[in-house]
C-alpha cells in the first residue's frame, strides 16, 4: 500500500466548508490575494478534512449514529463558530474585543473540536481503522487541526479592575485537544516573519498534496465513499506571486 509521510510543517488553511459538507462539489480555485490574506475569516470555504474521515468510517460501517448525524453536527458547529470568530476578529482589530466574547468563542471552538475528535475516533476504531488509507486521513486531519489551534486568536488585553469597577473575568485557555499532533520544524506564529510565512506556505502546499494523495488512495479502495480533495488557492500554495499575510484572521493576538 502507498504510505504517506506528512513531514513538512507550517501554518494553516481553515477547515470544513458548509457547501462541501453535504454535496459533492469540485475543489475551490481562484482565490484572490485579499482572500488569501485572511482565509481563516471564512471557515466555510475550505477543506472537508473531518467530513472525509466521517464518510470513510461510514463506508466501513454505516451503523453508528454519527453516520446519520455527523455531517449535521459539524455543520451546526460551524454555523455558530464562523460568525463568532468573524465578529471577534473584527472586535480584536478595533480594540473592542472582550474576554467574555473570547470565552464564548473558545467554548464554540471546543465543541467543534470535540465533535471532530469523535468523528476521527469513529474512523480509528472502525473495522477499517488499521488500513493505510484510514491512518492517512486521520493523521492528516489531526495534524491540520493542531495547526488551527496553534494559530487560534489570543485573548484581548485584560483591563485591570479599578476601584468601583467590576472585576474582569480571566480568559479561559484556548482549546488544544490536538496539540500533541502539532508538527515540529516550522514556527507557528500569528505574527510571522517573511521567512516564516514562506515556510508556512510551503507546508500548506505539501500538506495539501499529501492529503489529496490520501483521498485518492481511499477513494480507489472505497469508490462509494463521498470523499473530497482540498485545493488551497493563490499564494498559500506558491501559486501566486506573493506570500499572503498569514495569520488567523485580522488580529495580532
Amino acid at each position: 500500500m502507498t504510505k504517506l509521510k506528512f513531514t513538512l510543517h507550517g501554518s494553516i488553511v481553515a477547515v470544513l466548508a458548509f457547501s462541501l459538507l453535504t454535496t459533492n462539489i469540485a475543489p475551490l480555485t481562484g482565490c484572490s490575494s485579499a482572500q488569501v490574506a485572511t482565509v481563516e475569516n471564512d471557515l466555510t470555504k475550505y477543506a472537508p478534512v473531518v467530513v472525509d474521515a466521517l464518510n470513510l468510517a461510514c463506508d466501513f460501517d454505516s451503523s453508528p449514529v454519527l453516520c446519520s448525524t455527523g455531517t449535521a453536527l459539524i455543520n451546526g458547529d460551524l454555523a455558530k463558530l464562523q460568525p463568532a470568530l468573524t465578529q471577534y476578529e473584527n472586535d480584536l482589530a478595533a480594540g473592542t474585543a472582550t474576554v467574555a466574547a473570547y470565552n464564548v468563542l473558545n467554548a464554540l471552538f471546543d465543541t467543534f473540536e470535540s465533535d471532530s475528535a469523535s468523528i476521527l475516533s469513529l474512523l480509528r476504531v472502525s473495522s477499517g481503522g488499521s488500513t493505510q488509507e484510514a491512518k492517512n486521513i486521520v493523521l492528516s486531519a489531526e495534524t491540520f487541526l493542531a495547526v488551527v489551534e496553534a494559530l487560534w486568536p489570543g485573548a484581548p488585553p485584560v483591563v485591570t479592575a479599578s476601584l468601583g469597577m467590576p472585576q474582569v473575568a480571566a480568559p479561559k485557555p484556548a482549546p488544544a485537544q490536538f496539540a500533541s499532533h502539532l508538527p515540529s520544524g516550522v514556527v507557528f506564529l500569528r505574527k510571522a516573519t517573511k521567512s516564516q510565512k514562506k515556510a508556512q506556505a510551503r507546508w500548506v502546499k505539501q500538506w495539501t498534496k499529501e492529503f489529496n494523495a490520501a483521498v485518492d488512495l481511499a477513494q480507489s479502495k472505497h469508490p462509494k465513499a463521498r470523499l473530497q480533495k482540498v485545493t488551497v488557492c493563490g499564494a498559500l500554495c506558491g501559486l501566486g506571486s506573493a506570500i499572503g499575510e498569514f495569520k488567523f484572521g485580522g488580529g495580532d493576538n
